[in-house]
């Protein structure tokens, strides 16, 4: 058998990937067909294992709440819109509600994804995609025809996902993405240290962003690194630092020497920090454009909202590394 392997399984009636990486003793599960949801991530090292990523005990058995476990994908918006409407392109745009707190993180958390190709040279590697079209059809949910593809390639310590995303229409697409990542924190939450590259925040009324951007309170120092403590989080970071086009965020356990590493590319603009209420993880989100941009780009604010034409691309990505 090779260093690497993709096992292809079922769990729960879904259809299930195993990516591994023997060399380096780690393992990510991938729930294809419920969100394309990496779920698992566990790495072995002088007979320990540990799973750096958070989920609910039987959630890839009978998964629910996708927006609150596993690394759920945000498409074609992450996090909010302002009641779920906006104008683009001439057009006004309503979006039915679909979670209990409004409109929120897209629509392909817990969609069907299908496996397009299956590799292991030089990597434990799937390509995974969805349309609009197997999303109930474009106009039932975002009424702009796209393809999304997440290549998630697995490699000594990291696990890389690399997005393309494809206008299928005539019109433009537009579009923000992100991941909502739940990392696991075993032991006190306290305990561990946060590392987020950011300089700036944006201002947030009730989760929404007034277009002000603010300077980080000199008694926060994200981008130095301090310990999370009794610190609660829920807030969207930018003016991005980033070291050869990529940001590096962590957070560590300094006695055990546990570490995450979590790096995106330039294309990620925003960082969401988020701590659930049941602090037993923490989430870093990298977003490509802020909360509820489809509405901040019309009054002239720089939210990040991107557009692409007719049969044009969008490639981007993040690296998850359990080091």
């Amino acid at each position: 058998m090779g260093r690497f392997s993709v096992d292809g399984t079922s769990i729960g009636g879904r259809a299930m990937r195993i990516l591994r990486d023997s060399d380096a003793g780690i393992e990510a599960r991938i729930l294809v067909e419920y969100g394309n949801n990496c779920h698992s991530l566990v790495r072995t090292r002088r007979g320990e294992s540990w799973d750096y990523i958070h989920a609910a005990p039987g959630f890839a058995e009978r998964p629910s709440d996708p927006s609150g476990n596993g690394t759920p994908i945000l498409f074609p918006f992450p996090n909010r819109i302002r009641d779920g409407r906006f104008r683009f392109g001439g057009k006004d745009v309503s979006l039915p509600v679909h979670h209990p707190e409004g409109v929120i993180h897209g629509h392909v958390m817990d969609a069907p994804w299908r496996v397009d190709e299956t590799a292991t040279d030089g990597a434990a590697r799937i390509r995974v995609s969805i349309d609009s079209s197997d999303i109930g059809g474009p106009g039932a949910t975002w009424p702009f025809p796209y393809s999304l593809s997440v290549t998630w390639s697995l490699l000594g310590p990291c696990l890389a996902m690399e997005f393309e995303i494809r206008n299928t229409g005539a019109a433009d697409l537009p579009f923000g993405i992100g991941i909502h990542p739940y990392f696991r924190l075993p032991g006190p939450i306290d305990d561990w240290r946060l590392r987020v590259p950011v300089r700036a925040r944006w201002e947030l009324v009730a989760c929404m962003p007034t277009g002000e951007v603010l300077p980080i309170d000199p008694g926060l120092p994200l981008s130095q690194g301090l310990p999370i403590g009794g610190r609660v989080f829920d807030d969207v970071y930018t003016d991005v630092i980033r070291v050869n086009g990529r940001s590096t965020s962590t957070i560590e356990h300094p006695s055990s020497g546990r570490r995450l590493r979590l790096e995106a590319d330039s294309s990620f603009r925003e960082i969401v920090v988020y701590t659930p209420p049941h602090r037993q993880s923490i989430s870093i989100e990298p977003y490509t454009c802020v909360t509820d941009a489809f509405n901040l780009a019309p009054r002239g604010i720089d939210a990040g909202m991107r557009a692409i034409g007719k049969s044009e691309r969008f490639r981007a990505g993040v690296w998850m590394c359990a080091e």
